[in-house]
């Protein structure tokens, strides 16, 4: 992946990557792993990702931050590992093993994982064409992970138990947590208050029957962040299986169209084009995806539902984030303005939303 504005590395950085390096390369006389060139890429708010330059070839290693459990790793990997039984209609991260064949290798507490490079940017700003793209990718990666076989038992649950990705912060913890926010997010506390009721009536309608929808592996993440594009803007990579696991085959869909929402709504430059265009790129990512995938009606109907849970989940992982002292406050205001501002859009819009589906 390739990047601008790269931020620099520190000391400590670069001394624990070269560590974690020496577990890939056969190197006794050392001098090709201090010789070999480290820069941290920008982007990624779980974890660091540093552009590798060793013998005239570039590769990314990446740091897990957002946690430290190896049977998360294995599991992402072993999907990475199975979508090369059949020939894909994209491309995805490529492990590098190390030397004694495993996938990851652990340094001072932190897991690491080595990538081939693959080349391309992330999209500075996506239209129509990028999001019919979009949707095909989804519409591609929804039937790809259809077809294969995980010999693990999934790590992250679905995206409708928050009950259980986020034992400490319960449904009904984070409901009067809205009602009377802490003391640092008193600013957003008319906001919060407001849309308390409509996240109640969120979780009473996801708690019960989703389990009858079909269900697949999805990778859960699927964005503008995570995904390259070439010289032209065409789609060419899937990035980052991370969070990928067992879920309602229709959150492959809701994620990129719930982060395209909030993106449209808090967009600056706020006018009548500007709204035309936001609409065209909504349509595209729905037709695009439809091209590749017929959901059922039951599916299309919980869409309005779930675009907005996706939107509670990131706000609870920040949350829970926030707590344990990793992000700071200003992360978590900032994804809950996006729930607040997503919350009002759907109450005027989810009707035309629906007649698209």
């Amino acid at each position: 992946m390739e990047t601008s504005n790269k931020p620099s590395i520190t000391r400590e950085e670069e001394v624990r990557v070269r560590r974690m390096l020496k577990n890939y390369v056969e190197d006794s006389s050392g001098t090709e792993l201090e010789s070999c060139i480290i820069e941290r890429l920008t982007g990624g708010m779980n974890n660091s990702t540093y552009l590798i330059h060793l013998k005239e070839k570039r590769y990314v290693l990446r740091n897990y931050n957002c946690h430290q459990d190896a049977d998360k790793v294995k599991y992402e990997h072993a999907i990475l590992k199975s979508l090369a039984i059949h020939k894909q209609k994209f491309v995805y991260p490529q492990l590098v093993p190390t030397l004694e064949d495993t996938t990851f290798t652990l340094q001072e507490g932190k897991i690491g994982a080595l990538f081939h490079y693959q080349k391309g940017s992330n999209a500075v700003r996506m239209g129509p064409n990028q999001y019919l793209q979009l949707g095909q990718k989804a519409g591609q990666l929804t039937l790809a992970l259809s077809r294969i076989t995980v010999p693990l038992a999934p790590v992250y649950p679905p995206y409708y138990r928050l009950d259980l990705a986020y034992p400490e912060i319960s449904p009904a913890t984070f409901l009067r947590f809205l009602q009377q926010p802490d003391s640092s997010f008193q600013s957003l506390h008319q906001e919060t208050n407001e849309i308390a009721e409509a996240i109640e009536e969120l979780f009473t309608k996801t708690r019960g029957g989703l389990e009858d929808l079909p269900h697949q592996l999805v990778h859960g993440d699927l964005n503008a962040s995570n995904i390259l594009v070439n010289e032209d803007g065409d789609i060419t990579t899937i990035l980052d299986f991370e969070f990928a696991t067992w879920d309602l085959r229709v959150m492959e869909l809701a994620v990129p169209l719930s982060d395209l929402i909030t993106g449209m709504i808090l967009d600056e430059n706020d006018n009548t084009q500007a709204e035309e265009e936001r609409w065209n790129n909504l349509q595209a990512l729905i037709s695009g995806y439809a091209s590749e995938v017929s959901l059922l009606p039951e599916e299309k109907d919980m869409i309005p539902s779930l675009v907005l849970l996706r939107r509670v989940d990131v706000v609870m992982h920040f949350l829970a984030r926030y707590h344990k002292g990793i992000d700071p406050a200003d992360i978590v205001r900032d994804q809950l303005q996006k729930l607040i501002s997503c919350v009002r859009w759907l109450a005027l819009h989810q009707t035309r939303v629906r007649q698209w589906l």
